[in-house]
């Protein structure tokens, strides 16, 4: 009786053991496949970044426009085929101040008179995020500005920003609180003056035709404004 009991202790420990091996041998394949994937990612992000190392070497400019913005954008950009030369610098979750962080860095690589497109949903202009500056900046800029990180620190404490990256709608754990409308337009009109100085031109284009956000935007006389269509049009979608 005894022995039986202890062959079937064994027989369950056994089962047991084989199925935490199964599923740890499928957990650390699906993190593998996540930090190769959230890596790559990032990677191809960065290439929209020239670092400061080839900034004078060998790089391509006199691109035609650039895209900037937060989530709405990158969402934007990444469901229309757009088939100009670009530069695109929309990321998840990427705060007005940040986009002027990157246009003071990066502007020197657009043509003379180039455009530089802003896009920005209704939401995006009433609601400010705390975090000014995601993880991501942190590796474009030079060290100067911010300490570099290394880039697989973002891909294992940024899991919900990598999905987001991928197009995935998430539910975002991080809190968010109003700000004054025009404090965010005052950013892009400093933004456009910058970059009026530069010849070149910002446009604010407000997503999904908010007539409100339109006519809001229009107030500001250094700013132009273009709908979405009439965008999306000249950039041959």
């Amino acid at each position: 009786m005894k022995k039986k009991i202890l062959e079937l202790l064994l027989l369950v420990v056994i089962v047991i053991s084989v199925c935490i091996c199964y599923y740890l041998i499928l957990f650390y394949l699906l993190l593998g496949v996540y930090l190769y994937l959230a890596y790559k990612k990032i990677t191809q992000l960065r290439s929209n970044y020239p670092s400061w190392e080839i900034f004078n070497q060998n790089l391509k400019r006199n691109y035609d426009f650039a895209i900037i913005g937060g989530s709405s954008a990158y969402m934007t950009v990444r469901k229309h085929s757009i088939n100009k030369n670009f530069m695109n610098w929309t990321l998840p979750e990427q705060h007005f101040l940040m986009c002027f962080q990157c246009i003071k860095h990066y502007f020197g690589i657009l043509k003379k008179h180039g455009k530089v497109y802003i896009l920005i949903s209704e939401k995006e202009l009433l609601l400010q995020d705390k975090r000014i500056c995601l993880p991501f900046h942190r590796t474009i800029f030079h060290p100067w500005l911010y300490e570099r990180i290394a880039l697989w620190r973002i891909c294992i404490f940024s899991p919900l920003w990598i999905l987001k990256c991928y197009g995935v709608r998430t539910f975002s754990m991080y809190v968010k609180h109003k700000c004054n409308a025009d404090n965010n337009m005052k950013i892009i009109e400093d933004i456009a003056l910058f970059l009026k100085e530069r010849d070149l031109d910002l446009i604010l284009v407000p997503l999904k035709t908010s007539e409100s956000l339109m006519n809001f935007a229009k107030k500001y006389k250094n700013i132009q404004v273009k709908c979405l269509n009439d965008f999306l049009k000249q950039c041959g979608c």
